[in-house]
């Protein structure tokens, strides 16, 4: 029993040993001088995540900024096309659109046979694409938009849309309309 005692004071000392050590505070840091401000960092200009943005389809608006500094050139490529589906008695109507270089929306209608487009664009310009219309059923529209610098500095993700029309008789796709503005 003694022995018992004894372990349970030692067990007892210890722990209040144990609870009664207290620290010191540390002295206060100077952030100041372990951070100086160094001025505010430019932003570097990331060339991979340009961001695809909506854009109205009905209610165009010029989306593209005005530069004054001296940026790339691009070369643009448009391919579209459109399909009628098996049994289809009429030619699809699908339309994609695009901006110029005179910062105009230039609509094209959609042929069964495939339609490329080149045109030159130069910073701040939208790499914009529009596509809307309709036909029967199995009825199909592609479109691609792509830049690339003339320069082969900056590589710019391609606008892209595909869509088949699969309800029964004539019926529209879901518009499609993004642009990217180019750096």
């Amino acid at each position: 029993m003694n022995m018992m005692r004894f372990f349970i004071y030692l067990i007892i000392s210890l722990f209040l040993l144990a609870c009664n050590t207290k620290e010191e505070d540390p002295a206060q840091e100077d952030y100041r001088k372990l951070f100086p401000f160094k001025g505010i960092e430019k932003p570097t200009i990331n060339y991979e995540d340009l961001v695809h943005k909506q854009c109205d389809i009905d209610h165009y608006t010029y989306p593209g900024v005005e530069t004054t500094q001296q940026g790339h050139q691009y070369t643009l490529t448009l391919t579209y096309q459109c399909k009628k589906g098996k049994d289809n008695v009429r030619d699809p109507r699908y339309y994609v659109c695009y901006v110029n270089a005179q910062k105009e929306l230039v609509t094209l209608r959609a042929t069964t046979t495939e339609q490329t487009v080149r045109f030159s664009l130069p910073s701040g310009y939208p790499l914009y694409l529009s596509v809307y219309g309709g036909g029967e059923r199995e009825s199909r529209v592609s479109a691609q938009l792509s830049a690339v610098d003339t320069q082969g500095i900056v590589s710019i993700p391609t606008l892209q849309y595909n869509a088949a029309q699969n309800t029964d008789g004539t019926d529209n796709v879901t518009p499609y309309c993004e642009y990217i503005v180019l750096p």
